[in-house]
């Protein structure tokens, strides 16, 4: 399952157990109700890890904003050489303070978000990125 995926799923488990908490009358099976437990508490922790890379590299980026000018200059480098694709992995191992590469999806949107002309030189599909930068159509 896709990150995203896994993300909405999380919020809709969220839904259904307050849902399930607020109608004291309602009747399901204590086996379901067990069920439903178990994945709210599931759900929650996959929600936390969520909000937890995204804090990380809200943090590394803010301490650190010359990873992402270097990144971009890479970027806008290829890009001038006429290529029309690139993995922002691959940008990311050569710049010198480099992160770990679960930020690359988050440097990916952010170029996005500020260069929209040049937004198809990353195929981008969907990450725990999209909450803070959410996918839009190429400008």
């Amino acid at each position: 399952m896709k990150t995203a995926g896994k993300q909405e799923l999380a919020d809709q488990i969220i839904q259904l157990w307050g849902a399930y908490k607020s109608d004291p009358g309602a009747k399901l099976s204590p086996p379901f109700i067990s069920l439903l437990r178990d994945l709210y508490i599931k759900a929650s922790d996959i929600k936390d890890d969520f909000d937890a890379m995204n804090d990380q590299w809200k943090s590394f980026h803010k301490r650190n904003p010359q990873v992402y000018k270097e990144f971009e200059r890479v970027a806008l480098a290829l890009y001038r050489t006429g290529k029309r694709r690139a993995s922002p992995n691959a940008i990311l191992g050569e710049v010198k303070d480099r992160p770990t590469n679960d930020y690359s999806p988050y440097y990916a949107r952010l170029f996005r978000q500020l260069h929209g002309n040049k937004s198809d030189l990353f195929r981008l599909t969907p990450s725990r990125a999209d909450s803070i930068f959410p996918l839009r159509r190429p400008i």
